[in-house]
């Protein structure tokens, strides 16, 4: 589902969905835009209803981190609108007159869109009325001079000084006879009241799905935020609890098929560990280019999803797009997979430094470092026993021969235009020490065959 919407008692379900066809959500709640980003993947996300005091309201925190992620997030009616007017500035996308109040400072309570509605089984039925609708009723109201401007100004100063359950239009009307407030402009409005009432939270949802319908129409590229998102340690541990209570609900009927497929090479794989620290490779170079700030252009996307076509051989289209569906992805899941390839090869070489140390460390542990400091002395005294480059040797010709023959028997290809960048992705800080270090390999792998020539590929 490329958009999931979260809605409550402002809009029935079976409107939306005439609007927009979206994955429609009870009204959200702390952790669920996190939850959602992580186990649907929408392209865009709508919030209209959320709770406020019972539980936790939807954080902040995991709204610009849903934006971060290249998610559209759009805010309207009710919760959606409060958070749109403080998220605003950093790219959430407010919709309606009632953000647009809350945004401008017109209104600052949230109890002005607070109701009290029934459960799920009920469709969320609002039992009370919000005060952002009260207002504009009472003004229409007067605009068709049902009632005087005094009359509105006080009947809204009642409904103002009532806790939000108890709002409703009969009771504010008693409320305002028991004031002294004239009968007859009273009983006109409870006349009024049977068409001219305004629901105007359910007019900023229905403006607010068809601002979705029209953006994803347009097919989006996904969501480029101006900030940085930080990983703080209280983010940290609130993903790991949610993440640790998905996992714990086994018995779950509509667990994920991604959780189903690591149950399978979990029990039954040999290679986890190996998948554990790719995972965490993937997900810390994430945040780390998040941290710093670095992007991946579009000249780099496409040139990484062009060489990934070539060597999985997708050259047609068709043939494309069945090897995604296959792996539960779409093109867009593919360009953000292989960003994360960019953003590693970046951070690979902005940490070059550091990561030649932990490179070494990991040999050591790893076991292979006794083997190949053996094999790097023998072919320096090897190197050093027969001179630098051997009588009458030219070489640059040498150096030539050094290339072709590396990159034709060992890596397959023909000599590259950019030498740089090979060197680059191999971790050397420069060409010319690349350059080196197959020439020396080049000239011990000859000395070891005795001189005999050493055959390359055209």
């Amino acid at each position: 589902m490329s958009a999931c919407v979260f809605l409550g008692p402002t809009l029935p379900v079976a409107h939306a969905r005439e609007v927009l066809d979206a994955d429609y959500l009870p009204p959200v709640r702390q952790g669920d835009v996190y939850r959602a980003v992580v186990s649907r993947r929408p392209r865009a996300i709508g919030i209209v209803d959320g709770y406020f005091r019972q539980v936790p309201s939807v954080w902040h925190k995991e709204i610009l981190w849903a934006m971060a992620q290249g998610v559209h997030v759009f805010g309207s009616a009710s919760m959606g609108a409060l958070r749109a007017a403080e998220l605003e500035p950093f790219g959430m996308r407010g919709v309606g007159e009632v953000f647009a109040a809350f945004r401008d400072g017109e209104l600052e309570d949230d109890d002005e869109v607070a109701v009290v509605h029934g459960p799920a089984e009920m469709g969320f039925l609002a039992v009370s009325e919000a005060m952002v609708n009260i207002r504009r009723t009472l003004h229409d109201a007067r605009s068709d001079a049902v009632i005087s401007r005094s009359t509105q100004e006080k009947l809204q100063a009642i409904a103002k000084s009532l806790f939000y359950p108890w709002r409703g239009y009969p009771e504010i009307i008693k409320r305002g006879a028991a004031a002294g407030l004239p009968e007859d402009e009273l009983e006109a409005l409870g006349a009024w009241l049977e068409h001219g009432r305004v629901d105007l939270k359910r007019q900023d949802a229905l403006e607010m799905l068809v601002a979705m319908r029209d953006l994803l129409a347009g097919d989006p590229a996904p969501m480029r935020v101006t900030y940085a998102f930080e990983h703080t340690t209280v983010w940290e541990a609130a993903t790991a609890s949610i993440d640790a209570v998905a996992e714990a609900s086994v018995g779950a009927p509509e667990r994920s098929v991604e959780e189903s497929v690591l149950d399978e090479v979990r029990l039954h794989e040999a290679g986890y560990d190996d998948l554990k620290r790719a995972a965490l490779l993937r997900l810390l170079a994430r945040q780390e280019a998040e941290r710093r700030g670095i992007e991946v252009g579009p000249g780099e996307l496409n040139e990484i999803i062009t060489g990934f076509r070539v060597r999985h051989g997708l050259h047609r289209g068709r043939d494309l797009d069945r090897w995604l569906a296959e792996r539960d992805l779409d093109r867009r899941d593919l360009e953000r997979l292989l960003k994360d390839e960019v953003l590693i090869d970046k951070l690979c070489a902005a940490l070059r430094g550091p990561m030649k140390r932990c490179a070494v460390d990991q040999l050591r542990i790893g076991g292979d470092y006794a083997r190949l400091l053996a094999r790097a002395k023998a072919k320096r005294s090897a190197l050093l026993a027969a001179g630098a480059g051997g009588e009458g040797e030219d070489d640059r010709l040498c150096e030539l021969n050094a290339l072709a023959w590396y990159l034709g028997n060992r890596c397959g290809a023909h000599l590259p235009d950019d030498v740089d960048a090979c060197a680059a992705r191999l971790g050397f800080r420069e060409a010319t020490a690349f350059r080196r270090a197959v020439l020396d390999e080049f000239r011990f792998q000859r000395l070891q065959k005795g001189h005999s020539e050493v055959v390359h590929s055209e």
